[in-house]
């Protein structure tokens, strides 16, 4: 499956559909960050967050880059990759802004990525 991607010269932007497991919730498209150095399923915004329909079922202290340490917010939600959905915990944090997808979606997906950077397509497969 070929995923269109945008880049700048520190990050790779990519759009999933994400939705909360709920069965009446709807799909929203969002671009976010590949972040191979972020050990968890997805990290976003609390306003993208509740505006998925995600509440705060547990919260979790999670390290960032920064080596900070925060409380996120966290629920389950799926992430299609094409057709196929992914269930895994969501995490949220006030003074994220952008999307974080990270090593435990792809792992999940049992992706291998491949990048062409002239054409601008990340090539998902497994």
């Amino acid at each position: 499956m070929k995923i269109r991607l945008r880049f700048d010269k520190q990050h790779l932007f990519i759009g999933f559909r994400i939705r909360s497991t709920d069965v009446y919730s709807k799909a929203k498209y969002f671009n976010g960050i590949i972040d191979t150095g972020f050990s968890g399923f997805v990290m976003m915004p609390q306003d993208q967050f509740s505006g998925l329909g995600l509440f705060p079922k547990s919260i979790t202290t999670v390290r960032t880059a920064d080596g900070k340490y925060h409380d996120a917010w966290t629920d389950k939600c799926k992430i299609y990759i094409g057709r196929t959905p992914f269930i895994g915990p969501a995490m949220a944090l006030p003074d994220v802004s952008y999307t974080l997808y990270g090593m435990e979606l792809l792992e999940k997906a049992d992706a291998i990525l491949m990048l062409d950077f002239k054409k601008g397509i990340l090539e998902l497969s497994n």
